[in-house]
């Protein structure tokens, strides 16, 4: 047999045995994921370079479910029409996202979203948290800025039950302008509660370390917090 000949039926060889391997690796993987429970039946594609997804359709990008992973995120029991719905598990890597703290930036969990991001049940040291609603647009929650909580956003925010070491406490009611804020204090600006709001700002029900303490009470639209008329009374 001449070099020529030699060298190719080498590299057929090289081919070959590259295939074995590559369907060795896919049957490994196909019994870890039937060991864990996955179904890759539902999946276009299991892992394409950096996301797990699992159990479910994604008509946005990203539907994921049920499983953690090595690289960035891990999304569950939900489906998303923007962009990330995640929901009960932890991720190595980076997000954390679901009934849990996070001190790195979301904490996402049980809801869907047509915007960008619904996030529910934990704290965040990072940026945000967002719990018990859909956001119709986009909102945040910074450990810094604001936390966001039970209910829906027509307008930017509905923010529920939680106190905020930055700016804004915000709960239990809808907001038509901008922000709807009740039931917390606020060690930095503002407090507000119990009320709807058509232009800026309803406040009622706690006091505030900061600015303004305004209850039971309406603000006239467009006037904004250093204009407003208090109803009941702002504590010194």
């Amino acid at each position: 047999m001449g070099k020529k000949e030699h060298g190719e039926k080498r590299r057929e060889e090289k081919r070959r045995e590259e295939k074995r391997r590559e369907k060795r690796r896919r049957e490994e993987k196909r019994r870890e994921e039937k060991r864990r429970g996955v179904s890759t039946r539902s999946l276009t594609d299991q892992y394409r370079g950096q996301y797990q997804i699992t159990n479910g359709s994604v008509p946005g990008q990203y539907q994921i479910t049920n499983r953690s992973v090595p690289g960035q995120y891990q999304v569950n029991n939900g489906s998303i029409s923007g962009q990330y719905q995640i929901t009960n598990g932890s991720v190595p890597g980076q997000y954390q996202i679901t009934n849990r703290s996070i001190s790195g930036q979301y904490q996402i969990t049980n809801r869907s979203v047509s915007g960008q991001y619904q996030v529910n049940n934990g704290s965040i040291s990072g940026q945000y948290q967002i719990t018990n609603g859909s956001v119709v647009s986009t909102v945040t929650v910074v450990s810094g800025q604001y936390q966001i909580t039970n209910g829906s956003v027509p307008g930017q925010y509905q923010i529920t039950n939680r106190s905020v070491p930055g700016q804004y406490q915000v709960s239990n009611g809808s907001i038509s302008g901008q922000n709807q804020i009740t039931n917390g204090s606020v060690s930095g600006q503002y407090q507000i509660t119990n009320g709807s709001v058509s232009g800026q700002y309803q406040i009622t029900n706690r006091s505030i370390s900061g600015q303004y303490q305004i209850t039971n009470g309406s603000v006239v639209p467009g006037t904004g917090l250093d204009a407003v008329s208090v109803i009941n009374s702002v504590p010194d």
